[in-house]
């Protein structure tokens, strides 16, 4: 089921609409993995603590972003949590940054609780050029998430409950 208005989300503004495009459809993408991992058994690590959790799930996701993002932007820098937590050197620089997190609530993902985000931001020269948040008006609802462009910033809008 495509969400209502899926056609209807703003481009990004000025030279970062590539990225902005990029990031929408891997969201969309990483998030149709999410929602089929939801229901099955995972594989879980911890990280720095018993509560700080990771899946195979976050590891694939955060992989396909990178890969896909890489690909498409081959100059441009990466700080990823996954690959943070495995030692990965993560500084901000002037250069062209995606700031990923895969499965954002991976604890509730673990226990198929469906409140989780795909979170991908951009920064260039050491700040965010698109993508800082916002609630969607159906907590506690699995959602399907569209992006709206609000120049120069964007924020991401819950726009329907998710079947």
């Amino acid at each position: 089921m495509k969400p209502s208005g899926e056609d209807q989300a703003a481009p990004a503004a000025g030279p970062w609409e590539e990225c902005f495009q990029a990031a929408v459809q891997l969201a969309l993408r990483a998030g149709q993995i999410i929602r089929k991992a939801l229901t099955e058994e995972k594989r879980v690590s911890t990280k720095t603590s018993a509560a700080d959790l990771v899946t195979e799930t976050d590891h694939l996701v955060e992989d396909l972003i990178i890969s896909e993002l890489r690909e498409r932007f081959p100059s441009h820098r990466f700080i990823a949590e996954e690959a943070a937590a495995s030692g990965a050197k993560c500084v901000l620089t002037h250069s062209p940054t995606w700031i990923i997190d895969p499965i954002d609530g991976t604890c509730n993902f673990v226990h198929r609780f469906p409140t989780v985000a795909v979170s991908i931001g951009f920064a260039v020269r050491q700040e965010v050029r698109v993508w800082p948040g916002s609630p969607g008006p159906l907590p506690g609802l699995p959602l399907a998430i569209l992006p709206f462009c609000l120049q120069p910033l964007c924020a991401w809008f819950a726009v329907c409950p998710v079947p």
